[in-house]
């Protein structure tokens, strides 16, 4: 009989997914013992073969997540003794990446979820390690705890508190280990809501257009319908279920009433109101109210009709000179006051009507055009422009005003003179300041010359002590002195001779300056140099 057998290559770990093999021995048995394996109970496919009396069995296979906590076991028995049979058992211990599915609160009925309940997912994980991180997902977008918003996460658990229509989806979860991550099945979530108005819906109306509210708070100008006109509103609402049931209100200053039924149809999430204007008793706000077995809309769709005024003026007129004598006029068009409006312009009591504010005028003196645009209610206040027609180009934003629209290209031209302008001013303003500031040399002096002695008379020529009352100049002609002044002239008074005290107080008479000595030559009839000698004790006077 066999008397041992053993599995060699026993791992403490096996990952699922990849392949692993594994190797029995049995000796002792005569014949050579046969070998089998066993998954659990389930007997696996191997070959055997013997060698010098011992048996070996090689068995090469998959684990997976099932696979964790069963035994692998080789079996070796002797035919002829089946009573001696031994074994050798290998529990498996298999990693494998998480098994996650979703499930929705036993107590809630996906059929039958609407606005304000609260819902409650439960994501059940299976995985070897046990340790995983947690994602819980709407569609492809994330969920994050936040309590504020009614969302709540807890260990594997996601909780939507008063939920709205926006939660309507998909919702899985994702664990992840260090084996791999997987996804959740897909719950879809519907929740089903009362009917709301689609956002600003533009409707069709007899030659005019209205409008949709979503709710009263949304600011929209009134539209205006001629009378006798049969109208025709339609009025769209989302709801879950489709299956609506709609009801139409009238108000005007005067009373809020129910229109018939017989004046409107509905289909679904849609219905249609017809409606003939006859008086101004008739204009006002339509209401369309809508329900389902969730729910009354909170808030109606509301059509604005009010009774049809003037167009209003046009606005932003230009002319322009175009070639030789043809004027191209363009203007922005006002409110059309509900009804379709044509626009006219007046020149020299020719008409020019167009469906656009856009003229093309031949004039072949400066005129007066007017503008304005008409419908079947009247037509608006005029645009009168003024002597146009030699103008390059003007602009006329006011009923009557004109102003000049300067082109762009002159303004910018105009800016970056004025810029350069104040740069130099700035420039030479500086400079003037540091030349202020900066202290001046002092000129060295000059040797002063006589340019000139104008003779007078035959006594100063004769007389050797009388000094001309010439200027000094400084190698310029007719400029004084700016250092030494005017020569003095001799005293008629004696040297020993004391000079009149009202002479001495006398602020004018000419004095030399002290220690200050000049060298005098005879005066003549040519220019003479005089020459300073400041280290001279003496005067030769």
């Amino acid at each position: 009989k066999p008397l041992k057998v053993e599995i060699i290559g026993k791992e403490k770990y096996v990952s699922a997914s990849k392949k692993n093999r594994v190797e029995c021995r049995s000796s002792g048995s005569k014949p050579p013992a046969m070998l089998k394996w066993y998954k659990g109970s389930k007997q696996l496919v191997n070959s055997s073969r013997d060698k010098d009396g011992e048996s070996i069995s090689i068995l090469e296979w998959v684990p997976n997540a099932e696979d964790e906590g069963k035994y692998l076991t080789c079996r070796a028995e002797n035919r002829h003794l089946p009573d001696a049979t031994i074994e050798d058992k290998w529990k498996l211990n298999v990693l494998f990446a998480p098994i996650v599915l979703l499930k929705i609160g036993s107590s809630f009925d996906l059929k039958n979820i609407k606005e304000g309940d609260d819902v409650y997912f439960e994501c059940n994980v299976r995985s070897n390690p046990t340790n995983f991180k947690l994602t819980w997902y709407h569609g492809n977008k994330e969920v994050r705890h936040n309590a504020s918003a009614g969302v709540l996460l807890s260990d594997q658990s996601l909780v939507l508190q008063g939920i709205t229509r926006e939660a309507s989806g998909n919702y899985s979860c994702l664990a992840a280990t260090t084996e791999g991550r997987n996804r959740s099945n897909i719950i879809y979530l519907h929740v089903m809501y009362a009917p709301i108005c689609k956002q600003l819906s533009s409707i069709s109306l007899n030659e005019a257009n209205a409008y949709v509210l979503a709710n009263e708070a949304e600011e929209l100008q009134p539209q205006n319908v001629s009378r006798h006109e049969i109208i025709n509103l339609m009025c769209e609402v989302e709801a879950s279920p489709s299956s609506v049931t709609f009801h139409w209100t009238f108000n005007n200053s005067h009373e809020m009433k129910d229109v018939p039924e017989s004046h409107y149809t509905s289909n679904q999430t849609v219905s249609r109101l017809s409606q003939r204007l006859k008086s101004d008793e008739d204009y006002g706000t339509f209401g369309c109210w809508a329900s389902n077995v969730v729910g009354h809309s909170k808030q109606p769709c509301l059509y604005h009709l009010s009774t049809p005024v003037n167009p209003l003026p046009l606005q932003n007129c230009t002319a322009h000179n175009q070639s030789g004598t043809w004027i191209r006029i363009s203007c922005v068009e006002g409110f059309d006051g509900g009804l379709p409006q044509k626009f006219v312009a007046v020149a020299d009591e020719q008409r020019f009507e167009s469906s656009s504010p856009y003229w093309e005028i031949e004039i072949h003196k400066p005129t007066t055009v007017s503008l304005y645009a008409v419908n079947a209610k009247g037509s608006s206040e005029p645009i009168i422009m003024e002597g146009i027609a030699f103008k390059d180009m003007a602009k006329f934003t006011g009923e009557t005003g004109i102003s000049l629209d300067i082109s762009p290209i002159l303004i910018g031209l105009g800016g970056t003179a004025t810029g350069l302008g104040l740069i130099v001013t700035g420039v030479l303003m500086a400079l003037w300041r540091k030349h202020a500031a900066s202290p001046s040399k002092p000129k060295p002096p000059q040797q002063p010359s006589i340019a000139t002695f104008a003779v007078k008379g035959e006594e100063e020529d004769g007389n050797p002590d009388l000094i001309p009352t010439t200027a000094l100049t400084n190698n310029y002609t007719d400029r004084k002195l700016s250092v030494y002044g005017s020569l003095p002239r001799r005293s008629h008074y004696a040297e020993d001779q004391q000079l009149p005290q009202s002479i001495i107080q006398d602020i004018d008479y000419p004095r030399a300056a002290p220690n200050t000595y000049y060298s005098l030559q005879r005066p003549s009839r040519y220019t003479e140099t005089i020459v300073r000698h400041t280290t001279v004790q003496e005067s030769c006077i």
